[in-house]
């Protein structure tokens, strides 16, 4: 089974897709985590151009994330599925995904939207916390961690990511709706494409994702 979570900035994709991955054993496909180990790879030949465009600001082409991604799903199992976190980010992107699916006799499965008002994502933005050793998302009212501050699988303190101010917010979402967004009407067109209330609570996020997924299976 291949799943795909889109959704605003600040849905909660990140925490259901963790669910999702670890009940339904999934390969956890995360093109920055790809990205970040050919960057911390010396041996590498590409690692550095990517860093450079990286830290230039510069979108990395979709030539060689392409590239990463086939060898990335090639490597896994026949029988192992994948879930698709922050790829695509564009139609261009999905477009280049069906494509390499072909190649490789696979499909997309399903596609979860998690639908939120940017007014809610503002103010969920203020609570959100990460661990910055193990990569661990918490919120301080909706996802807490037992102890204060710290995080539950590790222990590390836990910190709020640079980029959750307000200013950021905004850019992040303008962003999204220019180029993530239309991957919505992308993926509906398909008939892959499902919404799911992204203001309940996380346990009730998480069921009817099951029952979602429990149906594909």
């Amino acid at each position: 089974m291949n799943v795909m979570f889109l959704g605003v900035p600040s849905s909660g994709k990140g925490t259901q897709a963790e669910f999702v991955r670890k009940k339904y054993k999934l390969a956890h496909l995360s093109i920055g985590e790809l990205l970040r180990k050919k960057i911390d790879d010396p041996n590498d030949p590409e690692g550095q151009s990517i860093r450079e465009k990286i830290n230039k600001g510069i979108l990395v082409d979709n030539d060689l994330i392409m590239r990463i991604i086939e060898t990335f799903i090639s490597n896994l199992s026949s029988d192992e599925g994948i879930l698709f976190d922050g790829f695509p980010r564009s139609v261009e992107q999905a477009i280049l995904l069906d494509k390499l699916f072909e190649k490789l006799n696979k499909k997309l499965d399903c596609v979860i939207n998690m639908e939120l008002d940017d007014r809610v994502v503002m103010e969920r933005i203020n609570g959100r916390r990460l661990c910055p050793n193990c990569g661990k998302s918490y919120h301080i009212k909706f996802n807490p961690s037992k102890i204060k501050d710290t995080c539950d699988d590790c222990g590390s303190k836990l910190v709020i990511r640079e980029d959750d101010n307000e200013e950021s917010v905004k850019g992040r979402l303008k962003t999204y709706y220019s180029q993530t967004h239309p991957l919505i009407n992308y993926y509906k067109e398909q008939g892959k494409l499902i919404g799911i209330d992204a203001t309940q609570d996380i346990e009730s996020i998480a069921k009817n994702i099951d029952d979602i997924l429990g149906g594909i299976q």
